[in-house]
């Protein structure tokens, strides 16, 4: 009897600790798919905000601005193709 009252403290602490270390795996899987999210978007963005310079700068009058837009629009195309596939995965995650 003495073991028995002994051995259901153990196993509660046990079930909550497990409960505890499934929480921490998935917040960690959480925060990964999060750094792969930011990871895809964060060239797109910055290429975005450079094209908006530029074409602030060519729209005010510099024209040697021109082939720059041309060149950093196909860099904003190459990072719209890298990014979309990572959104769409996260998409259909929250659906889940």
């Amino acid at each position: 009897m003495v073991g028995v009252c002994c051995f259901i403290p153990l196993v509660i602490t046990l079930i909550l600790f497990v409960n505890n270390l499934n929480a921490q795996i998935d917040f960690m899987e959480k925060e990964k798919i999060g750094i792969e999210y930011n990871k895809a978007i964060r060239q797109f963005i910055d290429d975005a905000q450079q094209h908006r310079g530029m074409t602030s700068g060519f729209l005010n009058g510099d024209a040697s601005f021109k082939d720059k837009i041309i060149a950093k629009e196909t860099e904003i195309e190459k990072d719209i193709g890298v990014m979309m596939p990572v959104v769409k995965m996260r998409v259909r995650q929250r659906q889940v």
